[in-house]
């Protein structure tokens, strides 16, 4: 990475996946699910010139959904209170009730397999100050999060399970739904 970058934690990496564009193509692109949101922070600590600011906060460790690192929690928390992030409930289907049956995933219709989950946003305050960030790094790390965050926001969380779960087994051996989609899927 630069020297001359101000980005020095991995707070500041998570303001910038919040204010990369998306598949939509907007600035501040919400971020649906904490599942999603520590897979895309394991992507870019895996895959960017970010690696060493990230690895720095936060472990990620093999939890039940794959790599997790309970540091995204309490950044998340940190930023809520300092009015940066937004954080909003939404009905979402749990990960437990995907049926695999016939090359076609289908959820569960019952109303108890629906699950609350959050979604992330940036406030006006913090799309603000995560403007000044992302217009402080170069076009290569610039791409590098668009693209991550282009790539994997919008798809199907199963599917992203299952690039995480195929390229980094060595933080899925925890996972409590492994076993169903890489049976899924191969």
């Amino acid at each position: 990475m630069d020297s001359n970058t101000n980005i020095t934690s991995a707070t500041d990496v998570l303001l910038l996946l919040l204010y990369a564009p998306g598949t939509k193509n907007e600035e501040g692109e919400e971020i649906k699910g904490i599942t999603r949101l520590e897979k895309l922070m394991f992507l870019l600590y895996k895959q960017s010139s970010f690696k060493d600011v990230i690895g720095k906060d936060y472990k990620f460790d093999s939890y039940d959904y794959g790599p997790f690192s309970s540091e995204i929690f309490d950044d998340i928390e940190a930023l809520k209170i300092s009015g940066i992030l937004h954080e909003e409930t939404f009905m979402g289907e749990k990960l437990e009730s995907i049926d695999f049956e016939e090359n076609e995933m289908n959820v569960n219709e019952d109303i108890s397999n629906i699950l609350s989950m959050k979604k992330y946003k940036l406030t006006k305050k913090g799309f603000a100050i995560s403007k000044i960030l992302f217009d402080s790094i170069n076009d290569k790390q610039k791409a590098e999060i668009i693209n991550i965050k282009k790539k994997f926001n919008s798809i199907p969380i199963t599917n992203l399970l299952t690039y995480v779960y195929n390229n980094y087994p060595d933080v899925t051996k925890k996972s409590v739904i492994k076993n169903k989609i890489l049976k899924y899927y191969y």
